[in-house]
């Protein structure tokens, strides 16, 4: 019966190897556990009884089975157990039996060794897989340890990369550390920043309000910028201020609250932005210019309406007073041609020959518009004297100024006013001139006309003094169809002649205006 015992430990222990090598785990360790015990509990039963040598391998069993936690551990047990029974079978196979003293300690002797090498083998095997996890232990840190330092490396390569500044700072404000962009953007060397407080490069009032902002917000935990991100600014090294976006974020190590800014350069964003403005600014002026000038074009095409319509009731009754005056006066001399006197006769021709000649020049006046605005009035431009033009326009209107009690007085201020003009038609314009300026005349006054100038330029002056023209239609009365309101109706006339004098002058290169004063025009 003794040698069964042996022989189903090693037949068990044979068995736990496939088991192991299914990765049956479990299994393999409960018939591991179940050996351990069987071994010695059938050596105590049918070798030593209770006092064999045996018990003391029940006492370590526990040990070993409670520190199986691997396949090497297993195979190690196995191995001490398998020994520890073919020792036993042995034994029992050759019967060896001591009966005296001597015998029984040889026995207890071998089972002490047996014991001793048991427990030598499951210490150093403890030890070793002690030392084992403990290079586990290492090995998974310095694999974390590893990790950790590839994940900083990666970490340092995208804040060496990035183009922002990118700061972290203690609760305290304390710069830890700083990114090779922060000296791209601001100038500041890892030297200039690391260790110093970060209102180093924080403009007033927010310096001295900084140290504050973190306290309330690792009091409070409100956030007034954290996570938000504003327009901020900053210093640079050279003590300018550049325009900033800036980021914060946070994070914990040990308990403890860091700060990291991310500082963004948007200093060309700020620029096209005022560019942006000033164009908006310029774009709005421009629509507002244009808006105003199509009011004027408007209302300049409203007037100029207004006074076609005037001007063509006007001419109508221009033309007609004229052919009415001629048609009379020719009726009356043909009824009265025989019984009238000669002198009668005359009259009536003078009076005809005056107002053909008034419908005549408004028939002028309207064909020479009608050139001037179709580009087809030509010019003969020659070498003349301007003085002798002045003098016989005086000349002209003499009879007329007489006849309204007005007197022309001329002052030549150049010696040799020789220049290329039309004669014609600056007679014309002086003719105009002259002609409004004894028509609005007060009676009793004196029109001052000057000629001034060198070879470059000459200036003619007519000034009378009478009813004035308002400030405000000064330039208003060089316009086609238009009169002054205050010369309206007093002495008749179209309102074209300042327009064809104003395009006369103009094609010769000059330029005329009118000023009035205190009826002085």
């Amino acid at each position: 019966m003794a040698i069964i015992g042996p022989f189903i430990v090693i037949i068990s222990l044979l068995y736990c190897w496939p088991v192991y090598r299914k990765k049956q785990y479990k299994l393999a360790s409960a018939i591991l556990a179940w050996t351990l015990f069987l071994g010695p509990a059938w050596a105590i039963l049918f070798t030593g009884g209770i006092y064999s040598p045996a018990l003391e391998w029940i006492g370590v069993s526990p040990f070993i089975a409670g520190s199986m936690h691997s396949k090497k551990t297993a195979i190690t047990l196995g191995i001490i157990t398998v020994i520890y029974c073919v020792i036993i079978l042995l034994l029992e196979i050759y019967n060896i039996r001591f009966e005296n003293a001597v015998q029984l300690q040889s026995e207890k002797m071998v089972f002490h060794v047996i014991t001793v090498i048991a427990l030598i083998v499951l210490f150093s095997y403890i030890g070793f897989s002690t030392t084992s996890e403990y290079e586990t232990y290492i090995n998974s840190q310095q694999h974390l340890l590893d990790k950790l330092t590839k994940s900083e490396i990666s970490l340092r390569s995208i804040m060496e990369t990035v183009p922002m500044a990118i700061i972290s700072i203690d609760s305290h404000g304390k710069i830890l550390s700083v990114n090779k962009a922060t000296f791209d953007i601001l100038g500041w060397t890892i030297p200039d920043l690391m260790g110093e407080n970060i209102r180093k490069i924080i403009p007033e009032p927010f310096k001295s309000e900084h140290d504050q902002y973190i306290q309330q917000y690792l009091t409070t935990s409100k956030r007034k910028i954290i996570g938000i991100g504003r327009e901020v600014e900053v210093y640079k090294k050279d003590q300018t201020l550049m325009n900033a976006f800036l980021s914060i974020g946070e994070y914990k190590i040990d308990n403890q609250i860091y700060f990291t800014g991310v500082i963004n350069d948007i200093s060309k964003l700020k620029e096209r932005e005022y560019e942006l403005d000033l164009h908006k600014n310029n774009l709005e002026q421009l629509i507002e210019a244009q808006t105003k000038d199509l009011v004027i074009a408007k209302e300049r095409a409203e007037a100029a309406n207004v006074a076609k319509t005037a001007f063509l009731a006007n001419i109508s009754h221009e033309i007609r007073t004229p052919m009415h005056g001629v048609l009379s006066f020719a009726d009356i001399g043909f009824e009265q041609a025989e019984t009238a006197s000669r002198s009668e006769l005359k009259d009536y021709f003078k009076e005809i020959q005056e107002t053909g000649h008034r419908l005549m020049k408004l028939l002028n006046d309207i064909l020479d518009l009608s050139k001037l605005e179709a580009g087809r009035m030509s010019y003969q431009m020659n070498k003349n004297n301007l003085i002798s033009v002045v003098k016989d326009s005086i000349s002209q209107f003499s009879q007329f100024a007489r006849s309204k009690n007005v007197k022309l007085n001329l002052e030549i201020l150049c010696e040799k006013c020789d220049c290329f003009f039309d004669v014609q038609k600056i007679h014309q314009v002086l003719g105009n001139l002259i002609s409004n300026a004894i028509k609005f005349s007060f009676s009793n006054t004196t029109i001052n006309i000057n000629l001034d100038g060198d070879e470059s330029h000459f200036v003619i002056s007519v000034e009378n003094n009478g009813v004035g023209i308002p400030s405000n239609e000064l330039e208003l009365i060089f316009g086609k169809f238009t009169q002054s309101s205050k010369t309206k109706s007093k002495a008749g006339g179209t309102g074209l002649g300042l327009a064809i004098s104003k395009k006369i002058i103009t094609d010769h290169n000059g330029k005329i205006w009118a000023t009035s004063e205190n009826n002085s025009v």
